[in-house]
Protein backbone atom coordinates (compact mmCIF):
# COMPACT_ATOMS: atom_id res chain seq x y z
CA UNK A 1 0.00 0.00 0.00
CA UNK A 2 2.77 2.55 0.65
CA UNK A 3 4.24 1.78 -2.41
CA UNK A 4 1.36 3.01 -4.47
CA UNK A 5 0.20 5.79 -2.06
CA UNK A 6 4.10 7.17 -1.97
CA UNK A 7 6.70 5.35 -4.00
CA UNK A 8 8.76 8.44 -3.70
CA UNK A 9 9.22 7.35 0.12
CA UNK A 10 8.62 4.48 -0.23
CA UNK A 11 11.62 4.13 -1.96
CA UNK A 12 13.92 6.43 0.28
CA UNK A 13 12.58 4.62 3.13
CA UNK A 14 14.15 1.36 1.51
CA UNK A 15 17.08 2.54 0.54
CA UNK A 16 17.78 3.68 3.82
CA UNK A 17 17.04 0.53 5.12
CA UNK A 18 19.71 -0.84 2.45
CA UNK A 19 22.67 0.97 3.69
CA UNK A 20 21.73 0.63 7.19
CA UNK A 21 24.86 -1.42 8.59
CA UNK A 22 22.61 -1.80 11.82
CA UNK A 23 20.08 -3.99 10.04
CA UNK A 24 19.92 -7.50 9.95
CA UNK A 25 21.83 -8.75 6.35
CA UNK A 26 18.34 -10.35 5.70
CA UNK A 27 16.45 -7.05 5.54
CA UNK A 28 19.16 -5.21 3.79
CA UNK A 29 18.75 -7.66 1.00
CA UNK A 30 14.86 -7.60 1.38
CA UNK A 31 15.11 -3.99 0.54
CA UNK A 32 17.39 -4.29 -2.40
CA UNK A 33 15.39 -6.80 -3.98
CA UNK A 34 12.39 -4.59 -3.58
CA UNK A 35 13.72 -1.06 -4.54
CA UNK A 36 14.94 -3.40 -7.68
CA UNK A 37 11.86 -4.82 -8.21
CA UNK A 38 9.77 -1.46 -7.85
CA UNK A 39 11.94 0.09 -10.83
CA UNK A 40 12.67 -2.62 -13.14
CA UNK A 41 10.67 -4.97 -14.79
CA UNK A 42 10.86 -8.06 -17.60
CA UNK A 43 8.46 -7.08 -19.70
CA UNK A 44 8.97 -3.55 -22.27
CA UNK A 45 5.40 -2.03 -21.50
CA UNK A 46 6.05 -2.32 -17.56
CA UNK A 47 9.75 -1.26 -17.91
CA UNK A 48 8.61 2.01 -19.93
CA UNK A 49 6.15 2.82 -17.08
CA UNK A 50 9.05 2.29 -14.49
CA UNK A 51 10.84 4.40 -16.40
CA UNK A 52 8.79 7.15 -16.98
CA UNK A 53 7.45 7.10 -12.94
CA UNK A 54 11.80 7.50 -12.33
CA UNK A 55 12.22 10.22 -14.22
CA UNK A 56 8.98 12.25 -13.16
CA UNK A 57 10.44 11.55 -9.47
CA UNK A 58 12.06 14.84 -7.71
CA UNK A 59 15.16 15.36 -8.23
CA UNK A 60 16.49 15.43 -4.67
CA UNK A 61 14.38 12.20 -3.95
CA UNK A 62 16.10 10.34 -6.59
CA UNK A 63 19.19 11.72 -5.36
CA UNK A 64 18.93 10.49 -1.74
CA UNK A 65 17.71 7.17 -2.92
CA UNK A 66 20.92 7.23 -5.50
CA UNK A 67 22.94 7.98 -2.37
CA UNK A 68 21.52 5.77 0.04
CA UNK A 69 22.06 2.93 -2.48
CA UNK A 70 25.70 3.95 -3.47
CA UNK A 71 26.27 3.49 0.44
CA UNK A 72 25.31 -0.04 0.26
CA UNK A 73 28.05 -0.58 -2.10
CA UNK A 74 30.57 0.13 0.61
CA UNK A 75 28.78 -2.01 3.25
CA UNK A 76 31.44 -5.02 4.40
CA UNK A 77 28.23 -6.68 4.44
CA UNK A 78 28.12 -9.17 1.14
CA UNK A 79 24.52 -9.53 1.38
CA UNK A 80 24.05 -6.00 1.28
CA UNK A 81 26.71 -4.98 -1.46
CA UNK A 82 25.59 -7.44 -4.23
CA UNK A 83 21.73 -7.01 -3.93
Amino acid sequence: QAKQSNLPMFLITLSAELANEEKPPEVRRLAGIIIKNSLDSKTAVTQNELSQVWLQMDTQVKGQIKHNVTLSLASPVAQARHT
